[in-house]
């Protein structure tokens, strides 16, 4: 009997746009051309809008005048990217993504364990 079977190879390259992002948060929406937008970003301080020192013209030394400092007092969403994808790319993307959560929480459960035994074994007092 003939082997019904083939085996393609896929390969994933990098392109010359590829990054690593920390994703603090997503936003899911629905595109006008019934696709989903998955938009992440990642949070920080704002960055200031003005720094002020002092210069001591005698020795150059300097000091900073927090009474001056300007921020713009809020915390910053930088979005980093947008995903655009079809509903049976999302309906694949969560199945994955319950898988890995499932292997996460075996491997925690496993860790657990046996740290868990290590703790009751007697002391080695020898």
């Amino acid at each position: 009997m003939p082997d019904s079977t083939k085996k393609i190879n896929i390969d994933y390259i990098k392109s010359n746009f590829f990054r690593v992002f920390h994703v603090d948060g997503l936003g899911v929406q629905i595109t006008p051309n019934l696709d989903i937008q998955i938009i992440s970003w990642s949070e920080r301080a704002s960055i200031p809008k003005r720094v002020v020192f002092e210069i001591n013209r005698e020795d150059g030394e300097s000091s900073f005048v927090k009474e001056e400092f300007e921020d713009r007092g809020s915390i910053v969403r930088e979005v980093d990217a947008s995903l655009t994808v079809t509903p049976e790319i999302a309906h694949q993307f969560i199945e994955r993504l319950q898988e890995v959560l499932e292997e996460l929480k075996a491997i925690s459960n496993k860790k657990d364990t046996e740290e868990a035994s290590e703790d009751t074994k007697p002391e080695d007092n020898s």
